[in-house]
């Protein structure tokens, strides 16, 4: 059972007919517990708001227990709840939530006090933590299945002087530094005048670093597998975007907004689809101050980057419908989009590291060389134009080739930390035609993750007011 409202969160929903989840609980029950079912126990599986799950549970009594979705936290209602016991709970339990992303579960048992004519419940609010032991069984055929994928999942992309935000219960109710991030990669990639995603679109409900980010991190907070597309609005249609996307605050809605390249202000105590109170593009300088502000002009074309589940009208941005997605080619997932950004700079900052000690010696030659590497007749005492020279070549050469760079052709952009153990001390060649190094990145020592920082882009992901609640300030 769900919500009406829940529907429009659902992409390529079929026409359905609803009926309110009270009436539908009511029936459902009592036709259960009559015959031919005569049934004696009714548990309800939902997917809703807390508020609604407890309306259930008041409204139809012939339900004897709720078992909530949708809500991300841990709860236990009803009457004469007792917490009897750190995370034991007893009673007249009518309501149970189980947070969400296997975080935390419930062992219920259920008693019927035949005298009372009443059910009582009790509840064990189970963590999962990384004290609980592994299934050795279990690991064992994970790591034969996917154990490959998941070390290369574990390797480190970036490093972030800050801690990256994407809890659920901040990012669907005001801006947050990986939101913006998101938004960011999203406009500059495609060169659009405005990056637009929603906290709904960021899943994972943790937070991570300050530190080393994995490839595995980015997919975890945004696992969805539909592309990123960039879409000709009008500005009056981007308006509209903006206005559904304020609706339904401050209620803790996947909606709310992540944006790049505008800054919104709003009023929540106006009412829904009139809390926008102005939108301005900010044109800013190379060190990131603001220099001036545009508004938003409703008679405009913009273009806009955004995921392509929101370009099909889902969640109920509607006015997206109204636009014309420009070109015909499959544009990349979010996490994928990140991941190819933040390869691109690690590559450029290992040719930079590279091609800062390199120079060329101006009356020689220059030998024959790859994309990313360096010609052998260097000396130390070359002239500093030359070397800026060839550090330029090989950046953009690097940028505009950079799909088609492959390893092997490239010393300067290997991992730092696979060990080439071609060459033996007394510098014989080993034969590693059938060896393939495994690095276990997750279990690195401090030393050699301090090493790997050195190749690795850093970013500081911020949050700088893009979205303001005047009703607050």
């Amino acid at each position: 059972m769900t919500k009406k409202l829940r529907l429009a969160t659902i992409p390529h929903m079929p026409e359905v007919f609803f009926k309110d989840f009270i009436e539908v609980g009511t029936d459902l029950s009592n036709e259960l517990k009559s015959e031919p079912h005569n049934c004696d126990l009714v548990v309800a599986l939902t997917h809703m708001r807390l508020p609604n799950d407890v309306l259930l549970s008041q409204k139809v009594p012939n339900i004897d227990l709720v078992l909530g979705g949708h809500d991300h936290f841990y709860k236990i209602e009803g009457n004469d709840v007792d917490e009897y016991k750190p995370n034991f709970f007893k009673g007249d339990i009518r309501v149970v939530k189980s947070g969400c992303d296997f975080k935390e579960f419930s062992f219920i048992t259920l008693e019927t006090d035949e005298l009372k004519k009443k059910n009582v419940v009790s509840v064990e609010h189970v963590l999962i933590t990384k004290d609980l032991p592994e299934n050795e069984k279990v690991k064992e055929i994970v790591n034969e299945s996917v154990g490959d994928y998941f070390r290369k999942l574990d390797k480190p992309i970036c490093d972030s002087l800050v801690m990256l935000e994407a809890r659920s219960e901040i990012c669907r109710q005001q801006e947050c530094n990986i939101g913006n991030f998101a938004a960011d990669i999203c406009r500059y990639a495609y060169d659009a005048d405005i990056g637009f995603l929603v906290g709904g679109a960021i899943r994972s409900d943790s937070t991570y670093g300050p530190g080393l980010i994995t490839i595995r991190d980015f997919m975890d907070i945004f696992p969805f597998d539909d592309q990123v597309v960039i879409v000709k609005l009008k500005g009056k249609d981007v308006l509209g975007v903006l206005e559904h996307s304020l609706s339904a605050y401050p209620k803790s809605e996947g909606r709310f907004p992540q944006v790049s390249g505008i800054q919104l202000i709003f009023n929540s105590a106006k009412e829904p689809y009139s809390r926008v109170v102005s939108v301005n593009f900010l044109k800013t300088s190379e060190e990131g101050k603001a220099l001036e502000k545009t508004p938003l002009d409703e008679e405009k074309i913009y273009t806009v980057v955004t995921r392509g589940y929101l370009y099909k009208g889902g969640d109920g941005f509607s006015n997206f419908c109204n636009g014309e997605k420009v070109g015909n080619s499959k544009g990349m997932i979010l996490s994928g989009l990140i991941r190819r950004f933040l390869t691109g700079l690690q590559v450029v900052q290992k040719i930079n590291s590279t091609a800062s000690n390199i120079s060329l010696e101006p009356k020689k030659k220059k030998p024959k060389t790859e994309i990313g590497v360096a010609p052998n007749s260097v000396t130390d005492n070359l002239k500093e134009k030359n070397k800026k020279l060839w550090k330029n070549i090989v950046e953009t050469n690097l940028i505009q080739k950079f799909n088609n760079v492959k390893e092997k052709n490239s010393s300067c952009i290997k991992d730092p930390l696979d060990s080439d153990d071609s060459e033996t001390s007394d510098g014989e060649k080993k034969d590693v035609s059938q060896k393939k190094v495994k690095i276990d990145y997750k279990h690195l020592d401090q030393k050699k993750k301090d090493s790997f920082k050195v190749f690795l882009p850093t970013i500081i992901p911020l949050t700088e007011n893009r979205i303001v609640d005047i009703n607050k300030n």
